[in-house]
């Protein structure tokens, strides 16, 4: 009885350990002795000790059963908690993913409108230079009129001193 109080000190009363060991017998001469009231009161004493056991085995029973049931509610409580949480963070996660995809889209929608300004500015540069070069080379050209009749060009930047 020693040994069990011991190990489970905590869910035994400390006033049912002493009770338990004072009801034991520590009497050498009734321990000893060869007498029937002496087995009768070894019996009782034993049966009194295995009454107490029941009860404190029954209360800690009782002490077990409480702290499952505790543990069950806590993990129940706890399972819900990350539940939670993890919908809580797949809409944030979703809210994020909408928000970088409308962000990419609008993106690209300036990135395309931008590229076909740029090639529409290079269309029209490409097509006014040559234009510009032909005005610019039309313009500059003279016609002046020759000895013998005929008209000739006369290019810039060439020399018109033997007219």
């Amino acid at each position: 009885m020693r040994r069990f109080a011991s190990l489970y000190r905590s869910s035994i009363p400390q006033g049912r350990i002493l009770r338990t060991w004072a009801r034991r017998p520590h009497n050498n001469d009734v321990l000893n002795s060869g007498s029937a009231s002496s087995i009768e009161e070894k019996l009782l004493s034993f049966d009194k000790e295995m009454s107490a056991l029941r009860t404190d085995m029954s209360a800690l029973r009782t002490d077990v059963n409480h702290l499952s049931t505790s543990m069950d509610l806590k993990f129940k409580n706890l399972s819900q908690a990350v539940s939670s949480q993890l919908a809580v963070f797949g809409a944030e996660l979703n809210t994020l993913v909408t928000t970088q995809t409308a962000k990419m889209d609008r993106f690209e929608n300036k990135f395309l409108f931008r590229m076909l300004i740029a090639v529409f500015g290079l269309a029209v540069i490409g097509i006014s230079g040559p234009v510009t070069a032909v005005v610019l080379h039309t313009q500059t050209t003279t016609v002046l009129p020759q000895t013998d009749g005929r008209l000739s060009p006369i290019q810039p930047g060439s020399s018109t001193a033997g007219l």
